[in-house]
């Protein structure tokens, strides 16, 4: 089975080839908060929202 990390399923999540950041994260995702299950806060008080 395949997991994807939860930020590229997230609406807020953005690539552009050399970073992947958020709303949450405009610096960049921490590699530790791309696995955490999407019921976690991920920052500031933003939460994983499906795409």
């Amino acid at each position: 089975m395949l997991t994807l990390p939860k930020c590229e399923l997230c609406a807020r999540y953005k690539d552009d080839g050399k970073h992947e950041t958020c709303e949450a994260f405009p610096d960049g995702i921490p590699e530790d908060v791309l696995w955490e299950p999407v019921e976690k806060e991920c920052n500031n008080g933003m939460k994983f929202i499906k795409e």
